[in-house]
């Protein structure tokens, strides 16, 4: 999967036109892909979608999200984090990401936090795809990966 992700970011790097993406302003996306839980202990299809805003200072992206997640195995995910990452070119940004995650899984409610790391791929003024790896550590013991992919767009 992780080869797959590179691979086809390394494509739309090349096939897409020159131009400096701004990295800035507020974006909202939607992704996919799977989470490794040790609830059930299979990996499960998960989903979601995201709205946030950013400021380029210079090179250097600072971020905040709001996030709503679920999977097909366990239960529904809000997520509020914040990111930081470097414009790399002038179309890609490499960023790592922290914050707070709730989890609601068969009818429980579990509090913890999130930390990953992702690229983003500029595919013109607005438009975007990201892959990103997730760790998500909950009270109880819980934890998560989640390898997504997404498409999104900045206004």
């Amino acid at each position: 999967m992780k080869k797959i992700l590179i691979v086809s970011v390394a494509a739309l790097a090349f096939a897409s036109p020159a131009f400096a993406a701004d990295f800035s302003g507020p974006r909202v996306s939607v992704s996919a892909g799977l989470a490794d839980d040790d609830v059930i202990g299979d990996d499960a299809f998960a989903y979601g979608a995201e709205v946030g805003y950013d400021w380029n200072m210079k090179g250097v992206v600072l971020g905040v999200s709001a996030e709503i997640g679920d999977t097909d195995q366990t239960g529904r995910e809000l997520g509020a984090t914040a990111r930081i990452g470097g414009v790399v070119g002038k179309k890609v940004l490499v960023y790592g990401l922290g914050g707070y995650s709730n989890l609601n899984a068969v009818g429980f409610n579990f509090e913890g936090f999130q930390v990953g790391a992702g690229v983003e791929l500029a595919l013109g003024k607005q438009a975007f795809v990201k892959a990103e790896h997730r760790y998500a550590n909950y009270d109880s013991g819980l934890a998560f990966h989640q390898n997504l992919l997404g498409v999104g767009l900045r206004f």
